[in-house]
């Protein structure tokens, strides 16, 4: 089991109290996160000033968290690997608390997002209008990923009325069908990170439920995620 703590204590030690509590803000390495006007009014300097502050913090921590952490970037490389390549953030970040072995840190989530946003790896897509943050190894492995999710959302919009029709003739009592490979959460990460594929593809807002109330969502398949579109 691995205590991040002393290592990034480590590597900050030797940055000026200014420096610290930049970097500390804008990860949320003591709780949440600060914008720049935030940790700006606190240090009395104006939030461009806090922005070079981090820029060069940023680029003076890069080396040492890719050589102090390097049996944590491996290992994130190599869980994205069996996984597909791709993984939605939050889920991301907390399955490599296990997979790591990290325990007793607080605020481990930020942490570990500091050292894979600094170091580069793994590759990090931020929050877009139509997706969530996710990571990803490199751009072969996403893309083939988006490329699947295209082609099994052509298919479903090809041939969707008549699976529906097709799966009640088969199966009297749709409660009785065999569980899915994926558990709820792996499902529910796949669609977040499809969220604007979906949408492109059907020109709607697409939100995905995980229990819901719609009458359409009632009649679907039990315990399946569900895919609401307006």
């Amino acid at each position: 089991m691995k205590n991040i703590d002393t290592q990034l204590e480590k590597l900050l030690g030797e940055f000026s109290d200014k420096q610290r509590k930049v970097i500390d803000g804008r990860f949320g390495l003591s709780g949440a996160t600060c914008t720049l006007q935030e940790i700006g009014n606190t240090l009395g300097v104006t939030r461009e000033r806090v922005r070079q502050i981090e820029a060069q913090s940023i680029e003076r921590l890069t080396e040492p968290i890719k050589q102090e952490f390097s049996w944590l970037l491996d290992a994130a490389e190599k869980f994205l690997d069996d996984v597909g390549g791709v993984r939605c953030d939050d889920y991301f970040v907390s399955d490599m608390c296990g997979v790591a072995g990290i325990v007793d840190t607080d605020n481990v989530d930020n942490k570990l997002r500091l050292i894979f946003v600094i170091s580069g790896r793994p590759n990090f897509q931020k929050e877009k209008k139509d997706t969530h943050s996710f990571w990803y190894k490199n751009k072969k492995d996403r893309d083939k990923a988006f490329n699947f999710l295209k082609d099994v959302l052509a298919f479903f919009k090809k041939h969707g009325k008549e699976i529906s029709k097709l799966v009640p003739m088969l199966v009297k009592d749709l409660s009785k069908l065999p569980e899915g490979k994926l558990d709820q959460k792996s499902e529910i990460s796949a669609l977040e990170e499809s969220k604007s594929l979906i949408s492109e593809e059907f020109g709607c807002s697409v939100e995905i439920v995980a229990g819901s109330n719609e009458e359409k969502a009632r009649k679907a398949m039990p315990g399946k995620v569900g895919v609401l579109v307006e």
